[in-house]
């Protein structure tokens, strides 16, 4: 495939029509008109084959890179679950729709339907609507613009300080070939851990809270269809809370219909404990795919570098749930956990859930330490280095 680097932001905008926004109208098409599934094949054939394409070019910058495959990839999950696992057309419903179906509606008002439906990940409003998501917002349409403005400058204020933290560390701008961060003391890996992960949550709030921003400023929405994109840090006391609270809900219902999906192929009973544990891993194994896509972007070595560890989560998750079963069960001779004041299982919940955080997160940070990650800038301007600069210039002219 041809290698290419795109040297402006109107290259960037036109990459983001040509392998985001076009496809999506005619994905719209295809589920507005109800197309027959040899016509959706065709299209899902076509589609990949264009995002394949897309995936091929570069822009120099790792976390671009990535960030633009591992989107590209959410987007070829998300249409063949769009084509083949669900029938929007026919099942989902807005709560503006009044019970009406949208085959009474114009084409063009059907396309944008459908381009609404397809792209309302956490599908805020709408019957498919996922568990989990935030109680919209109660703020008036001022007071909201004055919030989310904040958090879209802190969100970049995060980004920009993980930048520079992650270029004046040794371990992330001069990786040593096959150094783990395993080999660095727990206070280290825990630092390591927690800027790596802020990476993924500053940029999703920054673009999630400037969309969010822009559509409420312009009376394109109301500030009741933007909650929050993350849920309250206060439940990420166990793995699976902070995956199934905590974390953004984006991908859960395409995760959960491929995992729905996986256990009636396996032949399991719906709702039996063999089927909710294939449902669990196979959402994480669809997760590790699509970011396995990113990592193809950064060189065909390395792609699959950070599938194990979303393959480790769910036997996290086992662990916990076998770990509170066996105090919970009636038979149960030993000590019961339930007997532990809440405060005190809160505490030893958020000290588990850090440390396998902390413990999981090398098979994902070493991978991308080594491919250079940390050498690279994540946002455009640096605040933070402009002041740093700027307070050691002073400090020079005083001495």
């Amino acid at each position: 495939m041809e290698y290419t680097t795109p040297k402006s932001e109107v290259q960037t905008l036109l990459f983001s029509i040509r392998y985001i926004f076009f496809p999506a109208v005619l994905l719209a098409c295809v589920i507005a008109f109800r197309c027959p599934a040899w016509v959706r094949l065709l299209f899902f054939v076509w589609y990949t084959g264009h995002l394949l394409q897309g995936m091929s070019l570069r822009t120099g910058n790792t976390w671009f890179d990535y960030s633009n495959g591992s989107t590209l990839g959410g987007e070829l999950m998300k249409i063949f679950y769009l084509l083949f696992l669900v029938n929007p057309a026919r099942d989902w419903s807005h709560d503006s729709d009044a019970g009406k179906s949208i085959d009474s509606r114009p084409w063009w008002k059907r396309i944008y339907w459908c381009l609404c439906a397809a792209y309302t990940m956490r599908g805020v409003g709408w019957n498919y609507q996922v568990p989990g998501v935030p109680s919209p917002s109660k703020m008036n349409r001022y007071m909201f613009l004055g919030c989310t403005a904040l958090r879209v400058v802190t969100a970049y204020l995060l980004l920009d300080i993980v930048q520079y933290s992650m270029q004046a560390t040794p371990f992330f701008n001069d990786p040593q070939p096959g150094t783990s961060m395993r080999s660095y003391s727990h206070a280290h890996q825990l630092f390591y851990m927690l800027i790596c992960f802020s990476i993924p949550y500053g940029a999703l709030r920054f673009y999630y809270y400037t969309g969010a921003f822009l559509a409420v400023l312009t009376g394109y929405s109301s500030q009741e269809d933007w909650p929050d994109l993350f849920g309250s840090w206060f439940d990420a006391y166990s793995v699976r809370n902070m995956w199934g609270k905590t974390w953004h809900q984006m991908l859960r219902r395409h995760g959960t219909s491929f995992g729905k999906t996986a256990a009636k192929l396996f032949g399991a009973r719906p709702r039996s404990t063999l089927s909710l544990i294939i449902q669990l891993f196979t959402a994480f194994l669809v997760s590790g795919i699509m970011h396995s896509f990113g990592d193809y972007t950064v060189g065909l070595r390395n792609i699959g570098i950070t599938l194990p560890f979303f393959v480790l989560q769910p036997f996290a998750i086992l662990f916990e749930e076998l770990f509170i079963f066996s105090f919970l069960h009636p038979k149960a001779q030993t000590y019961h956990i339930c007997s532990l004041p809440s405060p005190t299982k809160r505490f030893l919940g958020y000290i588990w859930t850090l440390s396998w955080f902390t413990y999981s997160s090398s098979w994902y940070i070493d991978p991308i330490a080594q491919a250079g990650f940390g050498k690279d800038d994540i946002v455009p301007f640096s605040v933070v280095r402009s002041v740093v600069r700027l307070v050691h210039r002073h400090g020079r002219t005083n001495l």
